[in-house]
């Protein structure tokens, strides 16, 4: 399924977003873990918005991982990344992700066979802004080495 988001901004009101040098940001709640007192929000796209800017995302994920460390303000960037579907093992080894067996069928789960320092893990989604598309992170959960990360449907689907 296919969703879309259509951001429609006066010349003015664009003219007051450049001039503060702002951005659009379109948040979601997510779950970390270790879970906080509260969802987390993250910031699932910041955008310097056109008069009009198109957002459309659709229910295929991906998986990733990141070396950065978690905290406010801190921009996620993969090391490696693969799509990924519910009722997926998907195993990290070598800074890379391969498929191995199946797993629960509303869950997408990552398992850490990397032995050095901390990875986090976390499962993006296919977003597309004014045509380009990208794998957008969704959450993020730091994994110990010879770990696994269960990722269920409620802390990455989102409508």
């Amino acid at each position: 399924m296919q969703y879309r988001l259509i951001i429609c901004i006066d010349q003015e009101g664009l003219q007051q977003i450049y001039d503060a040098g702002m951005a659009v940001a379109i948040v979601k709640t997510v779950f970390v873990k270790p879970a906080p007192a509260a969802p987390t929000p993250l910031a699932w796209i910041i955008l310097h918005p056109l008069q009009q800017t198109e957002v459309a995302w659709t229910d295929n994920y991906g998986v990733y991982a990141t070396k950065e460390a978690i905290g406010v303000g801190t921009t996620i960037a993969a090391i490696a990344d693969c799509s990924a579907r519910p009722g997926g093992t998907y195993t990290y080894a070598g800074e890379t992700f391969s498929s191995s067996m199946a797993g629960p069928p509303d869950a997408i789960t990552v398992n850490n066979q990397q032995t050095e320092e901390p990875v986090c893990f976390g499962v993006s989604q296919l977003t597309i802004i004014d045509g380009s598309a990208a794998l957008l992170p969704l959450n993020v959960t730091p994994v110990p080495a010879g770990r696994s990360a269960l990722h269920r449907k409620r802390s990455y689907r989102f409508f």
